[in-house]
């Protein structure tokens, strides 16, 4: 059976999703990014990419020093959290929209962008460039 989809070489595969200022999620990027090339085997290696939200919460610091990520070696991108994009409070039980708020700021670069469905992911990107 032949996929209906054809995704290029540039596509991304996966993205985690990530608080800079949250130790253990540097752990996990670091064991994505050192098995993903094992698991998806060929060029797909290269098409990760780790998405970094800057905090769960407006109280949280933000993170200064971000040599360890250039260290890492991974491509990645620093999303800002869901209270930034969305119209709703900081608030604890709000932050696993930090998930959907990071893949909404770099959806394009996912081929099913591309497809009708794309359009619902999209959305909240009005919310960013307003």
């Amino acid at each position: 059976m032949k996929t209906p989809l054809n995704i290029s070489e540039q596509s991304l595969i996966s993205c985690p999703v990530g608080i800079l200022i949250k130790q253990s999620f540097r752990h996990q990027a670091a064991l994505c990014w050192h098995t993903h090339p094992q698991v998806y085997a060929g060029g797909a290696g290269a098409r990760p990419e780790i998405l970094w939200v800057e905090n769960n919460l407006g109280t949280e610091p933000r993170v200064k020093g971000l040599a360890w990520l250039d260290e890492l070696g991974a491509p990645y991108f620093i999303a800002k959290p869901y209270y930034e994009i969305f119209d709703c409070l900081s608030k604890g039980v709000n932050v696993p929209l930090n998930i959907k708020a990071a893949v909404a700021q770099i959806i394009d670069q996912f081929q099913c962008a591309r497809l009708p469905c794309g359009d619902n992911l999209r959305r909240p990107l009005a919310l960013i460039n307003r």
